[in-house]
């Protein structure tokens, strides 16, 4: 049995104002942030790598272009935008999480799937994904979480979405 002990983690919660707006948010317990991050816009119509590994055999074929603008804070790499969390323009919210050795991911793609690097996925569901409904389908038929590293290590995410119905997602991912 593996240890995942009480390290540092990162949490998301999501409400409805009495006027009915929904609302996301999310504290942010990991003690660095990468050097250049900052607000940061992408335009729809963005072309992007949803799996960048340096050298990767899995990152054939993985660029899409973006169906919704999205900002949020994150880094504007050459290859692929990269959000820590952020709201698009349909009114889709979400982060990513991170909580020590929580998260495991597979090795392989599964069949009819494309893979993605776990720090891609933010920006991936809000430039795709007009509401939660659309992140669950995406991340059943479309993606695959991979175990390939960016900038030399796989990080352990989580992450929660919310829509402008209200609707939340809270997704956790252990591969064995």
């Amino acid at each position: 049995m593996r240890n995942l002990g009480m390290g540092a983690g990162c949490s998301a919660l999501s409400w409805t104002t009495e006027d009915g707006k929904h609302l996301w948010g999310r504290n942010f317990d990991y003690n660095r942030i990468a050097p250049g991050s900052r607000v940061t816009f992408a335009p729809r119509g963005t072309v992007y790598d949803r799996c960048i590994a340096p050298g990767a055999e899995q990152a054939a074929g993985t660029q899409s272009c973006a169906v919704y603008a999205a900002v949020g804070t994150g880094l504007l790499l050459p290859a692929s935008p990269i959000l820590y969390e952020g709201i698009n323009e349909a009114g889709l919210m979400g982060g990513q999480l991170y909580y020590r050795e929580f998260a495991h991911f597979p090795a392989d793609t599964r069949p009819g799937t494309q893979p993605i690097q776990p720090p891609l996925l933010v920006y991936d569901c809000l430039a795709q994904c007009a509401s939660v409904a659309e992140v669950i389908q995406r991340l059943e038929h479309t993606v695959t979480l991979v175990d390939a590293p960016l900038y030399g290590t796989v990080p352990p995410l989580h992450w929660s979405f919310s829509d402008r119905t209200g609707e939340s997602l809270s997704l956790i991912h252990i591969s064995e």
